[in-house]
């Protein structure tokens, strides 16, 4: 019987200070997370389908596909799965939201 373990992995690209994550990479949060914000400047944050974030996130694109608690500013676009459960704001120039998706929260185009 052959034993594999599983890796997480805190890149280079990587700074978590005071509750505060910034990326300089696309960033997948395939946890639960509670802070008080995420930036990844103009790259992509996807919120994991079996996850709860609470957190507010600066990004060029946000995909949700899990629970998230919290405001988003998406410079491109943000898109929320059909297993989504959103509260908070969210602002971006494109916003997709699936059939079947949970959101509560105010939308503002860019």
């Amino acid at each position: 019987m052959s034993y594999v373990k599983t890796r997480t992995y805190l890149g280079k690209a990587l700074n978590i200070n005071n509750g505060q994550i910034t990326a300089s990479e696309d960033l997948v949060i395939d946890c639960d997370y509670t802070g008080s914000e995420i930036n990844a400047g103009t790259n992509t944050v996807v919120v994991g389908l079996n996850c709860t974030v609470n957190a507010n996130i600066t990004a060029g694109v946000v995909e949700v596909i899990g629970t998230y608690n919290g405001n988003i500013n998406a410079s491109h676009s943000i898109y929320m799965a059909n297993t989504a459960v959103v509260n908070g704001n969210v602002q971006a120039p494109l916003i997709r939201i699936e059939k079947h998706t949970r959101f509560q929260g105010q939308i503002t185009y860019i």
